[in-house]
C-alpha cells in the first residue's frame, strides 16, 4: 500500500523576498532528490497545472506539497536521512509556526 504525504506551511515573507531566497534556491534540488529517492512514486507539480489553483485560502504566503511514497519507511528516509533534513531543521528561518496540524499522511 502506498502512502500520500501532504504538508502546508506559511512563509514568513513572499517567495521572492531575500528572507526566502535560500529556501527557494534549493526547492528544485530537493524535489530532484525526492524523485530519485527509493520509494518515491509521484508528487504534485504546479508546473504541470495552474499554480493559482493551489493557493490555500487565496493566501500567497501559504505553500503546500503533496507526494506519494511506497512506504512510511521510504518517506522517513527521505525526510530525515538525506539533505532534506537540513531544511527541516532550519524551517523556522522561513516559515511561521502554525496553530493547526500542518502534515497529513
Amino acid at each position: 500500500m502506498h502512502i500520500a504525504e501532504y504538508d502546508v506551511a506559511r512563509c514568513l515573507e513572499p517567495l521572492d523576498s531575500p528572507v526566502m531566497k535560500e529556501f527557494v534556491d534549493n526547492v528544485e534540488s530537493v524535489f530532484t532528490l525526492a524523485e530519485s529517492s527509493e520509494g518515491f512514486i509521484w508528487r504534485c507539480n504546479a508546473d504541470e497545472n495552474d499554480a493559482e489553483s493551489f493557493l490555500i485560502d487565496d493566501d500567497p504566503l501559504m505553500v503546500e506539497n503533496l507526494s506519494v511514497w511506497a512506504s512510511v519507511k521510504d518517506l522517513h528516509n527521505f525526510l530525515y536521512r538525506t539533505h532534506h533534513s537540513h531544511f527541516l531543521k532550519r524551517g523556522k528561518e522561513w516559515f511561521s509556526p502554525m496553530s493547526t496540524t500542518k502534515v497529513a499522511l
